[in-house]
């Protein structure tokens, strides 16, 4: 009768359905527009400029070039600019034209661009790592230089003294970087699989607090609005966090958002 009565009940249960609805999968699918060809080598990084008539890239030969779209629709470079290091990352600022650029060796140079993009100008170096530069960020705002590098620092310089305002050394190679100008917190992820939240001052860093997994982090990507923490990591895993920042500002909580 016992094994009877548990045949009924099993046969009842039914499987567990997601609260949330399900969205419609997307057809569309990405359109190529233009193809760029001609680098040297692998191509590190690149950006658009001027709404696609134009891009900067830096790759592996050493150099940095700026391609312009001509009549005929192909882009072909006005800059083709060689270094002394490969270039692994860059940051560029469209209403100012400075372009930041962070090398092989641990340098980040500054640059700035020409009206027309057919030339380019070196302002200063910062002599900010002693490894790979891993990605570079401009703040015009505060006119602070941000740095994160495979020698498990974060750096950041004033671009009008040169100085290095302060650093912070991280528990594995830095491998991603976001900042938040508004706020002046940053959020620098490492192969440690840790994120470390910091509050920039004159004065220094000031650690806020650490978000810890267990695999490295790849990417970071932080939502002002609302306020979210977004980032990705090995194993094809993306997670979010949300922060809520109360008073005083070492007073931050955080919340595992799954993603659906």
């Amino acid at each position: 009768m016992i094994q009877q009565r548990r045949r009924e009940m099993a046969a009842e249960i039914k499987p567990i359905r997601s609260s949330h609805p399900t969205k419609p999968i997307s057809t569309d699918r990405p359109v190529l527009v233009s193809k760029i060809e001609g680098s040297g080598d692998d191509v590190n990084a690149a950006v658009l400029l001027n709404g696609g008539t134009a891009v900067i890239s830096v790759s592996d030969d050493k150099s940095v070039r700026i391609w312009q779209r001509r009549d005929s629709g192909q882009y072909w470079p006005s800059v083709c600019h060689f270094l002394t290091y490969i270039p692994s990352c860059l940051h560029y600022k469209p209403d100012t034209k400075r372009l930041f650029l962070g090398l092989d060796n641990g340098t980040v140079i500054e640059f700035t661009v020409a009206q027309d993009y057919n030339s380019i100008n070196q302002v200063r170096e910062y002599l900010s790592h002693q490894s790979r530069v891993t990605d570079v960020i401009f703040c015009p705002a505060s006119e602070w230089v941000l740095s994160a590098a495979r020698d498990k620092f974060f750096v950041y310089h004033c671009t009008e003294s040169g100085r290095r305002l302060g650093g912070h050394q991280c528990s594995g190679w830095c491998t991603a970087l976001q900042y938040d100008a508004k706020s002046k917190h940053t959020f620098v992820g490492d192969y440690s699989g840790q994120i470390t939240m910091l509050k920039l001052e004159e004065t220094g860093p000031q650690v806020i607090t650490v978000l810890k997994k267990q695999s490295f982090c790849t990417c970071v990507w932080f939502e002002k609005s609302p306020t979210d923490l977004w980032w990705g990591r090995c194993y094809h895993c993306v997670l979010g966090h949300e922060s809520k920042q109360t008073g005083d500002p070492r007073m931050v909580t955080s919340r595992f958002l799954p993603i659906l």
